[in-house]
C-alpha cells in the first residue's frame, strides 16, 4: 500500500502522473487528424498548473532542509578551521588572544593570520551573525615546580534562528539545561557578563567544571578547546629530554673518570693530569659556572676546565651554552631545553639549568659546595634556579 503522506512517496507518483498525462496526449494526437496551432485545453491547463503546484509544494520544504544542512556543514567546517588557527596561534606565540581585545588586537583579527578564513568569516557566523569568543586561563597547575598555563576556549555560534539557547535534547528524548551557560536574553551580552561559564564559581575548578558542562542548545553550534592534552605532552616530552640528558652526562663522566684511572696508573704518570695523585677528587662533568653568590672554591678540580655553560648568563645566552653542551654529550640540540614553556625574554623554549657541582638540600636550605677533597654529587639539570631556602631549592 502506498502511503500518500510520505513524501518520498508522494513525490515520484505525482510526477509518473503527470508524465503519464502527457504521452498520452501526444498518443492522441498523432492517432488523429493532425491539426496546425493545436493547444492546450482549458481542462489540461487546470490539471497541468495544479500537478506542478503539488510539485512544488512537495519540493519546497525538502529545499528549506537541504539549504539548512548545508548552512550547519558550513558553520561546522568554519568552527574547525578556528580551532586549527587557534592551536596554531598558541604554538607560535605561547598564548591565545583574550577575550576583550579590540581593534587590531581583536581575537579575530589575530587568529586571521593562521588560517585561510579572513577576520570577518572568523567573527562572524554563516548566517552573518557574531560569534562569541571566551577563552580561560588556568595558571594553578604547577608541573617541575612552575606554574603552567592551561588555556580553555569556546566559540559559539547561535544557528539559524539566531537565539542563544539554554537547554539540549538528550539521547532519551528529554530537554537538560546547560550548565555554565546562564543565557538571559536572546542575543549574548559582552563577553565579560556575569552568567558567562569562565565567571561561574569563585576559582579555577568550578571555571573548568564548567567549560566541561558546555553544549550546543537547539540549533547553536559550539567549539571547545582545551591545549592541556598538548602541555601533558610537552611535559613527557621534558621528562624524556631530562633522562636522556642524565643519562649521556653519567656516559661522558664515566668515560673520562675510566680514562684519568688509566693515565694515571703509569710507572711514571703526568704531573698535570694526576696532580695530587687522586682520580676521584676530579670532576669529570662538563664545567659550568655557578650561579651568583655560590662561586666554587678555586681549588676545584675539573678534567677540563672549559666553562661550557655559564648559569648567571640570560635565558638568550644560556640557551646557546646548553646547545653547545648538547653537541658536547651527542644530543640533538631541542634537549637544550624545557618543552612546557617559553621564555619570557624571547619566547623561544626556555633553557634547563646545568649545574655541574651541586650543593647538597638540607632540611633548612642548602649545604656548603664541596671543596676539593670532598665528595661531589652527580650533576644537576633543573628547569628552573630557585632560592636557596625555598621549599623547591635548586641548590645549584
Amino acid at each position: 500500500m502506498i502511503n500518500m503522506n510520505d513524501k518520498t512517496e508522494r513525490t515520484p507518483i505525482m510526477t509518473n502522473l503527470f508524465s503519464r498525462f502527457l504521452k498520452n496526449r501526444q498518443t492522441q494526437s498523432q492517432q488523429g487528424q493532425p491539426r496546425r496551432n493545436r493547444g492546450f485545453t482549458l481542462v489540461e491547463m487546470v490539471v497541468t498548473v495544479a500537478v506542478m503546484a503539488i510539485l512544488v509544494g512537495i519540493s519546497t520544504p525538502s529545499i528549506f532542509e537541504f539549504m539548512r544542512q548545508r548552512d550547519n556543514q558550513s558553520e561546522e567546517i568554519a568552527l574547525g578551521e578556528i580551532r586549527k588557527a587557534i592551536q596554531a596561534y598558541l604554538a607560535d606565540t605561547g598564548e591565545l588572544p583574550t577575550d576583550t581585545g579590540t581593534g587590531t588586537n581583536a581575537w579575530y583579527n589575530l587568529l586571521a593570520g593562521y588560517t585561510g578564513l579572513s577576520a570577518n568569516e572568523i567573527a562572524n557566523d554563516v548566517w552573518g551573525r557574531p560569534r562569541t569568543y571566551i577563552v580561560y586561563i588556568n595558571s594553578d597547575r604547577k608541573l617541575f615546580g612552575n606554574s603552567v598555563n592551561v588555556y580553555y576556549a569556546s566559540v559559539h555560534s547561535m544557528g539559524i534562528n539566531g537565539k542563544a539557547e539554554d537547554t539540549y535534547i538528550d539521547t532519551s528524548g528529554n530537554s537538560v539545561d546547560i550548565n555554565g551557560l546562564a543565557v538571559t536574553s536572546d542575543a549574548f551580552d559582552a563577553p565579560t557578563d556575569s552568567t558567562w561559564w569562565k565567571n561561574l564559581g569563585a576559582n579555577s575548578v568550578d571555571r573548568i567544571n564548567a567549560y566541561s558542562a558546555l553544549r550546543a542548545g537547539g540549533d547553536d553550534q559550539i567549539m571547545r578547546y582545551t591545549n592541556y592534552a598538548e602541555v601533558l605532552d610537552r611535559y613527557n616530552a621534558t621528562i624524556e629530554r631530562l633522562d636522556r640528558l642524565t643519562q649521556a652526562l653519567e656516559t661522558y663522566a664515566r668515560s673520562g673518570y675510566a680514562g684519568r684511572v688509566s693515565q694515571c696508573s703509569v710507572t711514571t704518570p703526568d704531573p698535570l693530569l694526576c696532580a695530587n695523585g687522586i682520580p676521584e677528587q676530579t670532576i669529570y662533568y662538563p664545567r659550568s659556572r655557578p650561579i651568583s653568590g655560590n662561586a666554587e672554591d678555586a681549588t676545584i678540580r675539573y678534567s677540563d676546565s672549559t666553562i661550557i655553560v655559564d648559569n648567571t648568563a640570560n635565558d638568550t645566552q644560556r640557551r646557546n651554552y646548553m646547545v653547545n653542551l648538547m653537541n658536547l654529550l651527542g644530543l640533538p640540540g631541542e634537549y637544550c631545553c624545557s618543552a612546557l614553556e617559553n621564555s619570557t625574554l624571547d619566547k623561544l623554549p626556555k633553557p634547563f639549568y646545568y649545574f655541574s657541582n651541586p650543593r647538597a638540600r638540607t632540611s633548612t636550605g642548602c649545604a656548603p659546595r664541596p671543596t676539593v677533597t670532598q665528595g661531589k654529587l652527580p650533576a644537576r639539570i633543573t628547569t628552573k634556579n630557585s632560592g636557596d631556602s625555598n621549599s623547591d631549592r635548586t641548590c645549584g
